[in-house]
């Protein structure tokens, strides 16, 4: 395939899927289902995904992880992140009571390529209780840890994000 048809394949990948994702959204929020209602809102997204399409899917994320990812690790992955929140609300809860917390933020690497995996992880961090995710740059991701155990990056990072990057990992992959 020449660079020419390599970067159409893309274009137009990238327009389907944003296409496809936009149409599926108001076909759930529309509550109109009939036959122009349906063509109307297809020719809409479609128009939408056109002058939008570089947003959602960047350039430097054209391959194949970074738009198609496994349904079936996601799944598991929710599920580690209601028993990662189970265990770490109940951590907290714990701390609150013993009033023995060391707030502080730290800065954690990561080892995702993908934007899109980086951007999960940052937002897991911050949905698991005890941790918010404060600032991105690059492969770096610093967070207000409500427990500091270790100021170290590599051991903070370990005890943070191991779990959950190593899922990530494997659904972008």
């Amino acid at each position: 395939m020449s660079p020419d048809n390599v970067e159409r394949y893309w274009k137009f990948l990238r327009i389907s899927v944003v296409t496809i994702f936009c149409f599926a959204v108001w076909f759930l929020f529309s509550g109109e289902y009939s036959e122009y209602s349906i063509y109307a809102g297809f020719i809409f997204a479609f128009i939408s995904a056109i002058y939008s399409y570089n947003i959602y899917i960047e350039d430097s994320e054209i391959h194949r992880s970074a738009i198609f990812f496994r349904f079936d690790l996601l799944f598991i992955y929710l599920l580690l992140i209601f028993i990662e929140g189970y265990f770490a609300s109940y951590e907290l809860i714990k701390l609150v009571f013993k009033r023995k917390y060391n707030p502080g933020i730290i800065r954690i690497k990561t080892k995702l390529r993908s934007d899109i995996g980086r951007v999960l992880l940052a937002n897991s961090i911050t949905m698991v209780p005890g941790t918010l995710s404060v600032w991105m740059e690059n492969n770096y991701i610093f967070v207000h840890w409500f427990d500091v155990k270790t100021i170290n990056s590599i051991h903070s990072g370990k005890i943070i994000k191991e779990r959950l990057e190593k899922m990530i990992g494997r659904i972008f992959q």
